[in-house]
């Protein structure tokens, strides 16, 4: 009653005239505050909603570069554990390949030295054993032209003799009767078959012996020949091992020392490229993870690509004119060698066969002597030649034992970056799953709480409105009942 009371005293105050208008403009003023109080909640709840999704973008993004940064220490470790694997397999590699072509050289240069003086051996005897046939057959016909010679002239001069003689005595004995005549005749016949018998003889035992002295001095001769030949073989030998033992350590040292100042030189460079790629990674990362990978990726293949393809060029044009050069060179000193060789030994031969038809006449020892100092300079030069032989095969063989080595080294390399870029693929796309799954759970519980904010300030903003409008049309009714009742009375004044 009080409250009807204070309304008709309000509507007598303002001058109410119509109720209609007056709860309109009170229903429009509630709207207007309904409007605001639902944009300042909405805005609040825009601000917080903003927030919270700043504060989860902030600890996503702080998770993210943790994660990345501990997947990038761990690839890192990785990557210079399996590189220092890497090197110690192909450093030991190298070293076991290098130690079984040691031993193989070594092998194949003793087998090849002792074939070489097997060879050699059976050319000396066989040689001596030609100039000893030789010796022996112009010994025997220069004896027996000189037993011919000599035959020849002693019945010459005893054909002489006897002629004379036979002057002689038919002179002397021109006045002796016929019987002694034929006894003379029959002595002298007697005394010159003796005196034939005796020279025969006498001759037959010189003939022996200087056969026996030429047979010992031949053989003294040959032994003191072998004995030379032996000890000049056996120091040429020895020098000849010597220098391949030497120069196969010098190539060893030399190749150990550029193999290891190569992968000394490739592990700096792919050190230090990994960590520019790596820094580089970390940066674009934060940008955009998966188009910077991407993007590396490609780049990183196509550099690679690009540098092993200049690199083999590179080393294959170097490679190609170095062994052209070095071809050129050894050819050009093979035929000068050999051209000068060959003249020489033409020249040495003409002079020698021209000296030792001269001293053969003379004595033949010293063409002996002169066909010694040839055999050795034909020895000296065909060994000359078999090592040079030895030492093309010897880089040949070196050649392509370094180019499979760093075939297989580049294979392995790039299967090494295959399975290093596959497990990186493979651990970066797990981290974006796992990353889109927490961001999507975050935000889909983001969503429900949203939500369910929503739906409770929805709920009681409805229940207050609806109380208020309860409340306004109790008002709307008690008002127009109460006009109504003004509307039977009369108004008191």
């Amino acid at each position: 009653m009080r409250d009807f009371v204070a309304i008709y005293n309000d509507c007598n105050y303002v001058g109410f005239s119509d109720t209609r208008e007056s709860l309109h403009r009170i229903d429009k003023l509630r709207l207007k505050d309904t409007r605001e109080s639902l944009h300042r909640i909405d805005k609040l709840r825009l601000k917080d909603t903003r927030e919270s999704l700043h504060r989860i973008d902030k600890l996503r993004l702080k998770d993210t570069r943790e994660s990345l940064h501990r997947i990038d220490k761990l690839r890192l470790k990785d990557t210079r554990e399996s590189l220092h694997r890497i090197d110690k397999l192909r450093l030991k590699d190298t070293r076991e390949s290098l130690h079984r072509i040691d031993k193989l050289r070594l092998k194949d240069t003793r087998e090849s030295l002792h074939r070489i003086d097997k060879l050699r051996l059976k050319d000396t005897r066989e040689s001596l054993h030609r100039i000893d046939k030789l010796r022996l057959k112009d010994t025997r016909e220069s004896l027996h032209g000189i037993d011919k010679l000599r035959l020849k002239d002693t019945r010459e001069s005893l054909h002489r003799i006897d002629k004379l003689r036979l002057k002689d005595t038919r002179e002397s004995l021109h006045g002796i009767d016929k019987l002694r005549l034929k006894d003379t005749r029959e002595s002298l016949h007697g005394i010159d078959k003796l005196r034939l018998k005796d020279t025969r003889e006498s001759l037959h035992r010189i003939d022996k012996l200087r056969l026996k002295d030429t047979r010992e001095s031949l053989h003294r001769i040959d032994k003191l020949r072998l004995k030379d030949t032996r000890e000049s073989l056996h120091r040429i030998d020895k020098l000849r091992l010597k220098d391949t033992r030497e120069s196969l350590h010098r190539i060893d040292k030399l190749r150990l020392k550029d193999t290891r100042e190569s992968l000394h030189r490739i592990d700096k460079l792919r050190l230090k490229d990994t960590r520019e790629s790596l820094h580089g990674i970390d940066k674009l990362r934060l940008k955009d993870t998966r188009e910077s990978l991407h993007r590396i990726d490609k780049l990183r293949l196509k550099d690679t690509r690009e540098s092993l393809h200049r690199i083999d060029k590179l080393r294959l044009k170097d490679t190609r004119e170095s062994l052209h050069r070095i071809d050129k060179l050894r050819l050009k000193d093979t035929r000068e060698s050999l051209h000068g060789i060959d003249k020489l030994r033409l020249k040495d031969t003409r002079e020698s066969l021209h000296g030792i038809d001269k001293l053969r006449l003379k004595n033949t020892r010293e063409s002996l002597h002169g066909i010694d100092k040839l055999r050795l300079k034909d020895t000296r030069e065909s060994l000359h030649r078999i090592d040079k032989l030895r030492l093309k095969d010897t880089r040949e063989s070196l050649h392509r034992i370094d180019k499979l080595r760093l075939k297989d080294t580049r294979e392995s390399l790039h299967r090494i970056d295959k399975l290093r870029l596959k497990d990186t693929r493979e651990s970066l796309h797990r981290i974006d799953k796992l990353r889109l799954k927490d961001t999507r759970e975050s935000l889909h519980g983001i969503d429900k709480l949203r939500l369910k904010d929503t739906r409770e300030s929805l709920h009681r903003i409805d229940k207050l409105r609806l109380k208020d409008t309860r409340e306004s049309l109790h008002g709307i009714d008690k008002l127009r009942l109460a006009h109504e009742m003004l509307d039977k009375r009369p108004l008191v004044r």
